[in-house]
């Protein structure tokens, strides 16, 4: 299969994830073999074929916080960016429509299992309800990851299901990948519950509950790569996590929002943290550096985030008293212009 029929064939599968309803998401996974779920559908199992406490839990929820899933005409592929289209009064639910969909390639395999539950917006209610029911299996898992995480190529932890040693295998296994202290999902309830140790994954959506929310595929891509590399491994490790806040990392929280500016008087800026989107996207090109661009404050301008700090920054020193920021309603040529003079 070669990239387009790969990235087509996720197009297909997490947009069919999108547009249906809750049930309709619950539905897909109980009816594959071996499915465990309760009438009242709080959750659905899917147990793997490994030995207990050789195989992983992979945790994603299907509730999102729209009331009514969007329609097919409501969302839009930008190329492999999905969004609202203008006339939609919502986000799309990639959270976590996009981590069902991936969690249905983990269950499809059969090695592992898979834990699909409701209410994790309102309170983790689907996985208190299989904490309940179905404890005696949860346990029998080397660990738990969910993949219900904003951004790009980054690990959430939490405490009650985090000790040094996971950390440490979760950095041989995600190299180059950025941590952070994660504050309340599904896994925080089952960990702790479970003595197991987890981790949520990046599933490539940002501004989430927004009507601005936006979905990337590469980076939803970025993260089903490694996953599948780990669900070939023969043997897993079964950490027993501690009862205490986390309060390491193996790498700083990748900020896909910000960039820090430039120090003062200087123009260089440093592209390392830039947003991750700009460099991952055949969109338009930024008419300075010919970067391609995603950000929405980018594709409005024609100019990429690096090339507007260093308009900002110049100008700040050519007009002390007139600063242009990137919110001013200044044209290309102008702001060019300014730039070379």
């Amino acid at each position: 299969m070669d990239q387009v029929e790969r990235e087509v064939e996720a197009m297909v599968e997490i947009e069919d994830m999108i547009v249906a309803s809750e049930l309709g998401v619950l539905a897909k996974f109980s009816g594959l073999p071996n499915a465990v779920f309760t009438e009242d559908m709080d959750y659905v199992f899917i147990p793997g074929s490994r030995e207990p406490r050789n195989r992983v839990l992979f945790v994603a929820h299907c509730d999102t916080v729209w009331a009514k899933p969007v329609g097919e005409k409501d969302i839009q592929w930008l190329g492999n960016m999905l969004v609202a289209t203008w006339a939609n009064k919502q986000g799309i639910g990639a959270d976590d429509r996009v981590g069902c969909a991936a969690a249905m390639r983990v269950a499809l395999r059969g090695e592992h299992s898979v834990l699909i539950t409701t209410g994790e917006e309102c309170g983790a209610v689907g996985a208190q309800v299989a904490l309940m029911e179905i404890k005696a299996e949860l346990k029998e898992h080397a660990f738990a990851l969910q993949i219900d995480r904003r951004g790009d190529q980054e690990i959430a932890l939490y405490s009650g299901g985090f000790c040094d040693e996971w950390e440490e295998w979760l950095e041989g296994r995600f190299v180059g990948w950025n941590q952070t202290m994660g504050t309340f999902t599904d896994i925080t309830v089952l960990c702790d519950d479970l003595g197991i140790c987890g981790a949520n994954l990046a599933a490539g959506y940002i501004y989430e509950h927004t009507q601005r929310e936006t979905f990337f595929l590469d980076a939803w891509f970025r993260t089903w790569d490694a996953v599948e590399a780990l669900l070939n491994l023969e043997s897993y490790p079964a950490y027993k996590p501690d009862k205490v806040v986390y309060g390491g990392g193996f790498g700083s929280m990748k900020w896909w929002n910000t960039t820090p500016l430039p120090n003062s008087g200087s123009v260089k800026v440093d592209d390392s943290d830039m947003p991750w989107w700009e460099t991952y996207h055949d969109n338009d090109q930024c008419v300075m550096c010919d970067k391609v661009l995603i950000e929405e404050a980018s594709v409005k301008s024609g100019i990429c985030y690096r090339c507007r700090l260093l308009a900002d920054t110049q100008l700040e020193e050519q007009w002390p008293e007139e600063i242009i920021s990137q919110d001013d309603d200044i044209t290309n040529e102008e702001l060019m212009e300014r730039m070379m003079d």
